[in-house]
């Protein structure tokens, strides 16, 4: 959360992340709310986030009187993999980008 960190990994999106999503794993998300990363999975609701370490005992506490909640998050997580990290789906994303910069 201090500054120099914050700016050092602002844009970074660790290939952990994919690897535990494609677990079907829960994943949570504790950082700066200026991280893309976090930005992201807030976006795509596939992680419970916290952007506020005060925040992670009131979240652990929620998790635990509900744990279906868990179950939830899991399956969002391994849908969001599935839907915007596969190998097939990245490679068409890329190349639809080179062929709209080639038509400029």
């Amino acid at each position: 959360f201090d500054l120099k960190n914050r700016l050092l990994v602002r844009y970074s999106f660790s290939t952990k992340i994919m690897d535990c999503m494609n677990t079907g794993c829960a994943v949570m998300a504790i950082c700066h709310p200026s991280q893309n990363g976090l930005q992201y999975l807030r976006k795509e609701d596939a992680a419970i986030t916290a952007d506020d370490p005060r925040a992670l005992v009131p979240i652990v506490s929620a998790l635990c009187e509900d744990p279906d909640s868990v179950r939830t998050y899991a399956e969002k997580a391994i849908d969001c993999g599935r839907r915007n990290h596969q190998k097939s789906v990245v490679q068409k994303m890329l190349l639809d980008d080179m062929k709209t910069l080639t038509k400029k």
